[in-house]
């Protein structure tokens, strides 16, 4: 199952990810970005995706400035 990983330490809060997929990500009060629906794992925060979301998660990894999103398959 493909899934979003977000390692929010490296997050600053650019928000062009929410920009592209406003479904998935939310403006926390910190000024930085919380995945909806994810599960922290270890560091990092993880949200199963479908295969359907693919090419709109790898949009919005691709955006971010610090690479704080990654998509893996």
């Amino acid at each position: 199952m493909p899934k979003i990983i977000l390692d929010r330490e490296k997050c600053i809060g650019a928000f062009s990810c929410l920009a592209v997929d406003p479904e998935k990500w939310k403006q926390a009060n910190d000024s930085k970005v919380d995945l909806v629906g994810s599960k922290k794992v270890g560091a990092v925060f993880v949200r199963e995706i479908s295969k359907d979301e693919l090419e709109l998660a790898r949009a919005a990894a691709s955006s971010c400035p610090v690479n704080a999103i990654e998509v893996k398959e």
